[in-house]
């Protein structure tokens, strides 16, 4: 019995020292569409990266999941994410890494820092980002295919 409760307090320990972090990641939400340009609000950490960031979740979600309630990007602009991500390695890795999808943002501001349930600070930014030429840019570059071709 005594070595029952030994290994008992001993898993105790074990998993009571195990540290969880938990990382929110921006939530995307459509404000609205005009003609080749998208409107976004993205809710995510407050911290020094966290319009970078919302900026980069926002970009991904166009490109591989498709914006729900958007009537021209609710399909994502690159069907096959993981087969473009190792076909266009390069391209990718300039594209994200080296920043280059900024180019595509008229507009990136943040518009509201608020507390969440956890007590963690929240900061909203509200982006404009030209769609016309991130498609024209995917186009050229032979990501994805004209339109009707």
């Amino acid at each position: 019995m005594k070595h029952y409760l030994f290994y008992f307090f001993a898993l105790f320990l074990l998993l009571s020292s195990c540290k969880t972090s938990q990382y929110q990641t921006p939530n995307i939400f459509l404000i609205s569409e005009n003609k080749g340009e998208i409107t976004l609000k993205a809710t995510t950490q407050n911290n020094n990266k966290g319009v970078e960031e919302a900026q980069k979740l926002a970009i991904q979600t166009i490109l591989f999941r498709g914006i729900a309630n958007s009537n021209s990007l609710n399909i994502p602009l690159v069907p096959n994410e993981n087969q473009s991500l190792l076909q266009h390695k390069e391209y990718f890795s300039n594209f994200f890494d080296k920043g280059f999808y900024k180019t595509f943002f008229l507009l990136s501001q943040e518009s509201n820092i608020s507390k969440n349930v956890r007590g963690h600070k929240q900061l909203d930014v509200v982006m404009k980002i030209n769609v016309n030429a991130l498609r024209r840019d995917l186009e050229q570059n032979g990501i994805i295919r004209k339109f009707g071709y």
